[in-house]
């Protein structure tokens, strides 16, 4: 989708022949343009900011002491995606400030 270039590798076991580029020592470092670019599309399309920021205002509104861990917790639950995820997420769009 985002015209990245690298080794491909193509899952024979899978029917629907799924595409899958191979990560590299540098894919962790958060200094490659491609890999900032799918972790951003990754996280809007898991995570979209509209759903996130109403989800924070509906449990902030419920109970305005809402712990940041418990917050965090709960919010990846219910997005399905790992806690760490979440905090990056909400870090990125300004709502949760790290430890």
């Amino acid at each position: 989708m985002l015209n990245h270039k690298g080794e491909l590798f193509v899952d024979q076991t899978v029917k629907s022949q799924s595409t899958v580029i191979r990560r590299d020592g540098i894919s962790s470092q958060a200094v490659d343009r491609s890999e900032i670019e799918a972790n951003r599309f990754a996280a809007e399309l898991l995570m979209p900011e509209a759903l996130v920021v109403e989800a924070v205002h509906q449990r902030q509104e419920k109970r305005p002491d809402y712990p940041s861990n418990l917050l965090l917790d709960d919010l990846a639950r219910a997005f399905e995606v790992s806690s760490q995820a979440m905090e990056y997420r909400l870090t990125n769009l300004g709502i949760f400030i790290p430890r």
